[in-house]
């Protein structure tokens, strides 16, 4: 079994067992979880109709909840311009009429989200009402309305996919997929983390996907709110935060 295929079965694990900690998470957590999902889905709408006011307006009501909720303690006179300036650059990619690029999916071309992301940090960076990057509150703003498209970077979730890659290469690991490298600021280091979604997805057979979608559809009736075979990976790796055990890599 390789070594990416052991996640992919400790993610179905824990998310379909009684006990299993990607599905006990979601259950506690239902109330805001499925709450944010929903009000994200709306959004989403919001940014399909193209009002812009109305987008602004939602935007920062939506940014500054996320915020709370995963207490990221970004400062929120930085909000308004934060929203702004990703939703301008969200109507120049055209994701405003449609979607993004699923991750999840064969054969596809993700340069466009990948390259996203370095460059809306770095105008965020440049803009003086924001001057600062929010790199993981992006990716978790960004996820929230394209819950397919874009995985959610933060430190922990970092420390997982740099365990895997000592797991997965050895002696040439971490390379790309470097604790340091996934946590640039700047957000290069965000084409590490997309390269393990795509190789978790390419990795499972159609019997893993569709375990993998089932429990997603699963956790979704029970909060209320979209769930992703997407977000199942990003609980495990963020709660696991690194450990070899909690990932299915090493047994206990």
């Amino acid at each position: 079994m390789s070594e990416m295929v052991k996640i992919i079965s400790k993610v179905i694990l824990e998310a379909t067992r009684e006990d299993g900690t990607v599905r006990g998470y979601l259950s506690k957590q239902k109330k805001w979880e499925g709450k944010q999902r929903k009000d994200f889905s709306d959004f989403r709408e919001i940014l399909r109709r193209g009002v812009i006011a109305e987008i602004q307006q939602v935007g920062v009501e939506r940014l500054r909840e996320l915020n709370a909720s995963y207490r990221t303690r970004f400062p929120g006179r930085c909000v308004p311009g934060f929203v702004e300036v990703v939703a301008n650059h969200l109507t120049g990619e055209d994701w405003g009429r449609k979607d993004p690029t699923i991750l999840f999916a064969d054969d596809v071309d993700i340069s466009a989200t990948q390259a996203f992301i370095p460059k809306v940090l770095d105008a965020l960076y440049r803009d003086p009402r924001v001057h600062r990057h929010g790199y993981s509150l992006l990716t978790k703003f960004l996820h929230f309305i394209y819950p397919e498209s874009f995985p959610i970077y933060d430190s922990q979730a970092a420390a997982s996919i740099q365990m895997w890659s000592y797991f997965e290469y050895r002696k040439e690991a971490p390379g790309k997929h470097a604790w340091g490298t996934l946590a640039d600021l700047s957000g290069h280091g965000y084409a590490g983390v997309m390269d393990f979604y795509t190789q978790f997805w390419s990795s499972a057979t159609q019997d893993h996907r569709k375990q993998l979608t089932d429990a997603a559809e699963q956790r979704q009736s029970e909060i209320g709110g979209r769930v992703t075979a997407l977000d199942l990976v990003d609980k495990l790796l963020w709660q696991a935060a690194g450990h070899p055990v909690h990932l299915g890599l090493l047994t206990p």
